[in-house]
Order: C-alpha cells, then structure tokens, then sequence
C-alpha cells in the first residue's frame, strides 16, 4: 500500500486486518485510480503460497460541512459490500491453493486424498450421514493433513526412525491444520476435526489425548478411512500392505486406536 500511494498520503491500521487510507485534496477519480493500482499490485504479487485478495472501498469529502465519520462509514459500508461479493472467490481460490500446495509438496499424493474422499463419500452415506455432515466429512478428507504443509520434507520423508524432537515436530502439525482453517471461513467449520484426527479411542492419541466419543466423530471416522489407505501405500519407512491386511490391521486395532463401531461397520461396507 506505501509502494502505491503519495508521500502525503496516510496509511493506517483501522483494526484487525483493516485499513484506513486518507488522501488529502484528492478528487473521487484519483482515489478510484489508486484502488485500482492496489488492486493491480495485490494481483501482481503472484499465488505462493496462497493470492492476495483485499476488498476496497472509497468516500469523498467535498464538502466542508460533511462529518468526516460518516465519510468513513461510507467508504467502510462500500468495501464491505465489495467484500461479500469477493469473498466466496477469494475463499475458494484459498481452497484451491492450499490443496494444490498439499498434493504438490509429496506429503500426500492426489491420488491418496482422492482415495479417501471417495471412501469417505461411501463410507459416510452407509452411515447414513446428514448431506450436510457428509459435505463436512468430504473437505475434512481434502484437509485433515493441511498442517503437514509446515513440516519439513527430511523429517516426513525420513526412511528411518524419528529423533524425540522430530516426533514432536510431527505431532504439531495437527494444530497448524487447524489454525490454517480456523484462517478460511470455508474451512473453519472443520478445524476442530482436523485438530483432533490423530487422537486415539483409548487417550493415547495426540494433541489432548482426547479419548472415546470425546473425540469429534468426524475425526474418528477420517482416522479409520485415511489410516486404510495409507497402509496399502508404501511409506520410506515400510512396505505396502494388501487390502486384507489393512483390514486385519484396522481390525487388530480397534479399540485401541480407533472407535470400534466403526471398525465394524467400515469392515462391513469393505465387504
């Protein structure tokens, strides 16, 4: 914003992630002319890692009897009314970004999360799942991994076993997903489910050690799709598992790590 406007210009935090711009003696075309160039700025900056948006909106004093308030509330009522019709765009092109981040980092190759959005999606309607609840289950599928976007590529590509200290690094990443949602109004409803998917049924899960049906139901069911997945994939650290061992696998751990109903039930629909 310095690098668009004139030196006399003043530029201000208003709150939070507003501003406040005052242009002294400047005429409404010169004012719209400078949005325009923040805005040709803001698009010029590029998408790493996500594309700047901004919502902008002008108000003139030419009038010395105006009250200066109601020039603010003007120009505040005009950027908000840019802003709603922005946002859903700039929103989804956030989404957008970060899921192509995700896939392009090699943490989690596209065909891994299309795999468990699609058994998710199966899994989800066997459930009986509200379509509202099943849309939920479907972008925590896309997201639950966001945070790993933080952790460096030695640490989850490391063949052998983690030090104490790279472990730790691992377990954060939870947090981070859910800070970055908590970030996207598109994504914030899932936050607290990206938080929680590494917790286990039986409390030895992390970042809460949260334990039984005080974990989100969202969190337990992507725990037994993602964790099926997963092992019939292969990691640095060990080979790929058949579909009948990930099963047997998910069902050895049933109660332990994870909600044994839907073992069951996730059991009966790989049926």
């Amino acid at each position: 914003m310095k690098a668009c406007c004139r030196k006399e210009d003043i530029i201000a935090r208003w709150g939070g992630d507003e501003f406040a711009i005052l242009l002294p003696k400047t005429p409404q075309p010169v004012a719209i002319d400078l949005c325009d160039r923040i805005r040709a700025t803001c698009h010029e900056a590029g998408r790493s890692p996500v594309e700047v948006s901004i919502a902008l909106g002008v108000a003139t004093k030419d009038d010395a009897r105006q009250d200066v308030d109601d020039i603010l509330k003007m120009a505040e009522n005009r950027m908000y009314k840019y802003k709603l019709a922005e946002s859903r765009s700039a929103q989804s092109s956030i989404i957008a970004t970060l899921e192509k981040d995700l896939m392009a980092s090699g943490f989690e190759t596209e065909e891994h999360i299309f795999a468990v959005k699609n058994q998710a999606f199966r899994f989800g309607l066997a459930l009986r799942l509200s379509d509202a609840v099943l849309d939920e289950l479907l972008l925590l599928a896309s997201f639950h991994d966001i945070g790993k976007l933080s952790l460096p590529a030695a640490v989850l590509g490391k063949a052998g076993a983690l030090s104490d200290d790279e472990w730790e690094t691992v377990r954060k990443h939870s947090e981070t997903g859910y800070r970055i949602a908590k970030a996207s109004p598109e994504i914030g409803h899932v936050a607290d489910a990206i938080l929680y998917h590494h917790e286990r049924w039986d409390g030895g899960g992390y970042p809460e050690g949260k334990a039984g049906y005080a974990i989100p139901q969202l969190s337990r069911i992507i725990a037994v799709v993602d964790a099926y997945d997963m092992m019939q994939r292969e990691r640095p650290f060990r080979g790929a598992m058949s579909k009948e061992e990930a099963l047997a696998e998910l069902e050895r751990c049933a109660g332990t790590q994870f909600d044994p109903e839907l073992v069951r039930n996730y059991l009966k629909l790989m049926e």
